[in-house]
């Protein structure tokens, strides 16, 4: 029998028939299986969502097995789930949101602030319950009692499922009024009391309240409104230093009285007293008397004055004719004059001649006085003044007839006009006065010049610019000096795109500004960028091809349009702008992708690791963009060989909406694939693999790589390996990937010091990654290289690691150990003859000497002299050789030379030098020091041996002094 013979039951699938041989008994039995079938059902969470905030789940169940939701959340609500047993298809379940009783909500209290604005009593803040998606039943019974506050409304809200609901209560805040009264005093204006409407708990301002002679005083008026109306009334205090005027008045000429108001002044006593100013009080005034001082009583306004009085005295003036006589024949005339009146002399007269009375004062002084008569020649010659003003030209001059006049003087004398005695023109400033002698047939000139004004005549640019060497003031306006009654030009101005118009210019008659008026140009430019949204992200770009120059009116709109493409859309609508007048202004576009759905169906098969979650999916529908590409999928059926229909998608350009489907064919042959080793790079990314290998498989299986397949690199690890379907044309590519070691670096700068105050320094990185090594610092020493645990037994330099060597990270954590040399070095060395061996001594080795600044000396003249009497360590850094042969093949042991001590008390140096103990006196000069060179060679700095005669600096053993200065 065959599957053509079997059932058809609901839910279950044929599996097999088991035939058999027929016994003779009939007792042999054919038997039909059928498997139970497996059916998808989808949950959907409706408002709610399932774990990891997806909105549906699918799970798969075999037929009438008991179907089990996913647990769906939705807060304030409870999951109601219709299911039952699995059905014989596959199916749809939509959950049902049952509504909690008990969900929590806030309820606030919320008072009126002074501003206006509401602050939440938040001490008051509570909670109530109620059932998800009803209204709060709050009312005013549930309402505070706030001192100075009146509810105005509660508000009542749906409750939400998630808790955060408010029902609000609002406070608003109380008005009251205060009443000030101000007794026997008033307020501004008038007023005797005053009403203020004040919120509760705003600041009180007591107006201000004033009786003359009296202070004010107000009790217990708070700082701030109460929670009630209220009056005040203010107590007066009398004054104790009522002011009043003390004024000073002297006679006048005609019998009046003037104030003298300098010598004015005040007194203070009590309300209502009388003044007691006395005769002792009055003041001393020249060509006065004391009359008399009237005192007053003490008015409380203020108002009293305290008078004194000074009568004007008389003098008697006597006029002395000499040579000539008064009217009558009178050789004198006396006259009583008050003090200041004026003066008037009584005429004389002598024949040909003119009196001059020297020293007569105007007005009459404060003495009897004595004036005798002096005689002139005439003084009444005549003679003409002329004024003459400046041309336009400001070269010539022109006569004003019109203002031509006579004068007259002491014949043969020069006339002595000043500019006092020049008229005024408008438009014009006085030049100059020519005098001239007077002449007695009366023809001399004095003449008159007037030269034109210039006037600065202003400009203003009105948002243009002038042109280069253009005078402008603080303000930015152009300036131009023009001549009184002269034509006014403008300077040129420019402004990008704009044409400028001046009003019409008249001539100049003063200081006067003009304003330029700009028009819109009708050809400026402006810029139309049309953006288009990337393929593979939210962003826009902009390509030259899309870039447009259009030209309108300065100030007017744009008038930008699409520019149609393939794929794409305009993105919401375009923003004209106004047209900048220097060409800056964009118009930019943008343009979306259009979008397409692209199904992905493996059949029975599984892409690996498609899912949003990294999971195996069978099929997928995604939106791509117009031209983003679709990605490499790899579709996997155990054993099976996968075919694309209508193509590969890998890298293809979306432009349509596609299927891209795998049918599946049974593997029956093996296949080669490659294994390529990926290194992680410094930055952290892969680059291009390290190694290529090729290896076999059934097509359709999955590779199946592990750690034992991994190459060893130094400073690496095994980070992940992808396995993948090895594929039947041999393209399978399986990857490996090695990350790089993280190592740390430790830095021990010993008695030095790193910026961060500490003597280590710890860096970690990845290995080969640069080293961001920081040089730690120490007074008058300096870092030279770092040492390895590995090298710290060797003392030369050469076994060391200079700290510029230290350039990446290694394999493997590593500890170094800081070097240090002193940072003061030989200034001078001189032979056993006196001659210089510096240069060859520093450029062959080099011995550092590590001093303090405050202990060292100042060299130079006659006695120098230590900074300091505190002893310090002066040290020498040396190789010696301390063989006594010299094969240049053998190792010669190297060791550091010890510290020498300075004694500055005793001028005393000692310690090893070289190899040699010694104990030297220090000269006068405390900087001379003599030794003796004991051995065959020494070592460079870079450890090579200079042997005598092969770069001893010195050429031989022998004594040598060492001169040491500041470096």
């Amino acid at each position: 029998m065959t599957e053509s013979d079997a059932k058809s039951y609901e839910g279950f699938s044929f599996s097999e028939v088991k035939n058999t041989s027929i016994a003779a008994d009939g007792s042999s039995v054919v038997e039909f299986y059928y498997t139970r079938n497996t059916y998808t059902l989808t949950f959907d969470a409706g408002e709610g969502e399932f774990d990891g905030g997806t909105k549906s789940v699918t799970k798969s169940f075999k037929y009438g097995e008991a179907v089990v939701a996913p647990t769906a959340t939705r807060q304030g609500y409870g999951a109601n789930w219709s299911t039952g047993d699995c059905p014989a298809e596959n199916a749809s379940y939509t959950v049902t949101w049952v509504p909690d009783e008990n969900t929590s909500y806030f309820i606030i209290h919320f008072i009126e602030t002074l501003d206006g604005n509401w602050s939440e009593k938040s001490v008051d803040r509570s909670t109530g319950h109620g059932k998800t998606g009803d209204l709060t039943a709050c009312s005013e019974s549930d309402a505070k009692s706030y001192p100075g506050f009146t509810l105005k409304e509660v508000k009542n809200v749906d409750i939400n499922g998630n808790g955060s609901s408010q029902v609000s209560f609002y406070y608003t805040r109380n008005t009251y009024t205060l009443t000030f009264d101000a007794g026997e005093g008033e307020f501004d204006g008038g007023a005797k009391s005053v009403t203020r409407t004040l919120k509760y708990g705003a600041t009180i301002e007591i107006p201000s309240a004033c009786r003359q002679g009296y202070s004010a005083s107000w009790s217990g008026v708070p700082n701030v409104c109460p929670a009630e109306n209220a009056a005040y009334t203010v107590t007066w205090i009398e004054g104790n230093a009522t002011r009043y005027a003390i004024k000073h008045f002297v006679e006048d000429l005609d019998g009046g009285w003037t104030e003298r108001t300098e010598d004015s002044g005040t007194g203070q006593g009590k309300t209502g007293s009388m003044t007691t100013c006395a005769d002792s009080d009055a003041k001393s005034y020249r060509g006065f008397s004391f009359s008399e001082v009237k005192n007053t009583s003490i008015a409380a306004d203020g108002s009293s004055v305290v008078e004194f009085y000074y009568t004007r005295e008389t003098y008697t003036l006597t006029f002395d004719a000499g040579e000539g006589e008064f009217e009558g024949g009178k050789k004198t005339v006396a006259k009583d004059f008050k003090y200041e009146a004026p003066v008037e002399i009584p005429f004389a007269n002598r024949p040909g001649y003119s009196a001059s009375w020297t020293g007569v004062p105007n007005l009459c002084p404060a003495e009897n006085a004595t004036y005798t008569a002096t005689w002139d020649v005439s003084e009444n010659t005549p003679y003409k003044i002329k004024h003459f003003l400046m041309d336009v030209d400001g070269r010539n001059w022109t006569e004003r007839t019109e203002d031509e006049s006579s004068g007259h003087g002491m014949t043969n004398a020069h006339t002595t006009f000043t500019e006092s005695d020049a008229k005024s023109y408008t438009g014009f400033v006085f030049y100059e006065v020519k005098n001239t002698t007077i002449s007695a047939d009366g023809s001399s000139v004095v003449e008159f010049y007037y030269r034109r004004n210039y006037y600065t005549i202003s400009f203003v640019a009105e948002g243009g610019t002038f042109e280069t060497g253009t005078t402008v003031n603080a303000a930015g306006n152009a300036t131009v000096n023009v001549i009184y009654g002269g034509t006014v030009t403008a300077p040129n101005v420019t402004r990008i795109g704009y044409e400028v118009s001046w009003p019409t210019f008249e001539t100049c008659t003063g200081p006067k500004t003009y304003t330029a008026t700009w028009t819109p140009r009708t050809d400026t430019p402006y810029t139309v960028e049309h953006w288009r949204q990337n393929a593979n992200d939210d962003e826009y770009t902009l390509k030259d091809s899309d870039k447009q120059t259009m030209t309108g009116t300065t100030g007017a709109w744009t008038k930008a349009k699409v520019k149609g493409a393939t794929g794409f859309v305009l993105k919401g609508s375009i923003e004209q702008l106004e047209i900048a007048a220097d060409g800056s202004t964009v118009v930019k576009i943008y343009y979306d992708r259009k979008t397409f759905e692209i199904t992905f169906d493996a059949g029975d098969g599984v892409f690996l690791g498609a899912g949003e979650n990294g999971e195996d999916i069978s099929s997928f529908t995604k939106t791509y963009r117009y031209y983003q590409k679709t990605p490499a999928l790899t579709p996997f059926k155990d054993g099976f060989v996968a075919t694309w229909s209508p193509k590969d998608p890998k890298n293809q350009n979306v432009t349509a909406n596609t299927t891209y489907s795998v049918t599946w064919e049974a593997g029956t042959e093996e296949a080669n694939y490659s294994i390529q080793h990926f290194q992680e790079a410094v930055d952290g990314t892969y680059e291009k693999p390290k190694l290529k290998e090729t290896k076999s498989g059934l097509a359709g299986s999955m590779t199946k790589l592990t750690e034992s397949d991994a190459q060893v690199y130094t400073g690496f690890s095994v980070d992940r390996i992808e396995n993948i379907p090895i594929t039947k044309d041999g393209k399978a590519v399986a990857k490996i990937y090695y990350k790089r070691n993280i190592c740390k670096l430790t830095f021990n700068a010993g008695e030095g010091r790193f910026s961060d105050g500490s003597n280590v320094l710890v860096l970690e990185g990845r290995y080969g990654a640069a080293v961001p090594i920081e040089v730690p610092t120490r007074d008058f020493w300096k870092c030279t290289a770092w040492f390895t645990e590995s090298s710290t037994a060797h003392l030369d330099p050469k076994f060391g690691t200079a700290s510029s060597d230290i350039k990446t990270f290694p394999p493997e954590s590593k500890t170094y150990e800081a070097k240090w040399d002193a940072t003061f070095k030989l200034s001078a060395a001189v032979d056993d003859k006196g001659n210089d061996v510096l240069s060859k001594f520093s450029t062959k080795w080099e011995t550092v000497i590590e001093v303090h600044d405050q202990d060292f000396y100042l060299s130079g003249g006659s006695n120098p002299r230590w900074l300091s009497a505190k002893p310090t360590i002066v040290g020498c850094r040396f190789y010696h050789v301390d063989a006594t042969t010299q094969n240049d093949e053998e190792h010669y042991n190297s060791f550091w030379g010890t510290n020498a001590k300075v004694d500055l008390v005793n001028h005393k140096i000692s310690g090893t030098f070289y190899g040699q103990k010694m104990e030297t006196q220090l000269s006068e000069d405390y900087n001379a020091i003599t030794f003796t060179i004991p051995c065959k060679g020494l070592y460079t700095e870079k450890g090579g041996f200079l042997g005598l005669g092969k770069g001893n600096p010195f050429g031989k053993s022998g004594s040598y002094t060492l001169t040491f200065t500041r470096k």
